[in-house]
């Protein structure tokens, strides 16, 4: 039964995305942390592995600092400009040997116009095991990639052990005088030694005020679809 409630969710969410309008172009995934060159990944542009899929970035870069990424996806499939929805999933994302300085893992687009709008936030992890996650989301009202004006909502620190099933979040309504902004998920991943990781699937929707109850339902419905599809995908 469970199967078949995710696999009917995934396909109503699939034909959601065919009817909605993707106008992004500058979807991008960066991780950096202090001493390393930033790794950054641009939608069919550069360091981008997922086949062409617009609005969709994937890659895996195993050694990044001090950290081992098995694989590193985000995407904008189930928004559009006007009805935003960010998503970042995260397999196995491992501390490694060395100096442990906490990795920063941010998706970010631009020109998104629906407004006014109050945000949503969603997070659920798997296996953290000694890993501490901290969830931002940014609106820039001078539509800059990886802008960071305006603070949407911060999770505060997630510790390690904590259940994160379903923590959600949410912002104040937000509006730029009709003129287009950019959005921004940051995570923070700091870990506690070696050898220790995480797999998380974190994602952010825009919503007219009122609609937070709809909302929330949604949120937690594509996550199931994007988590299953990613999962055997990979």
């Amino acid at each position: 039964m469970t199967k078949k409630l995710l696999k009917t969710a995934a396909l109503l969410l699939g034909g959601a995305v065919l009817l909605s309008q993707q106008a992004q172009a500058t979807l991008t995934l960066k991780l950096t942390q202090t001493g390393e060159t930033d790794f950054v990944a641009v939608d069919n542009v550069s360091n981008d592995a997922d086949g062409g899929i617009a609005n969709h970035v994937f890659f895996t870069n195993p050694n990044f600092g001090s950290w081992a990424i098995n694989s590193e996806t985000g995407d904008t499939l189930f928004g559009s400009p006007s009805k935003p929805f960010l998503n970042i999933l995260s397999l196995n994302t491992t501390a490694a040997a060395g100096a442990i300085n906490p990795l920063h893992i941010y998706l970010s687009d631009t020109s998104f116009t629906g407004q006014p709008l109050s945000f949503l936030g969603d997070i659920n992890a798997s296996a953290n095991n000694g890993v501490s996650i901290q969830y931002f989301l940014y609106a820039d009202s001078g539509n800059a990639l990886f802008g960071t004006g305006t603070t949407l909502f911060d999770s505060g620190v997630l510790t390690p052990g904590q259940t994160l099933t379903g923590v959600d979040l949410s912002s104040a309504s937000f509006q730029n005088s009709g003129n287009p902004y950019s959005l921004t998920i940051e995570l923070i991943l700091t870990a506690t030694g070696n050898g220790v990781g995480t797999s998380f699937d974190a994602s952010a929707q825009g919503v007219p005020e009122g609609g937070f109850t709809v909302a929330l339902l949604g949120v937690g419905i594509s996550a199931l679809g994007l988590m299953r599809w990613r999962l055997q995908k990979n």
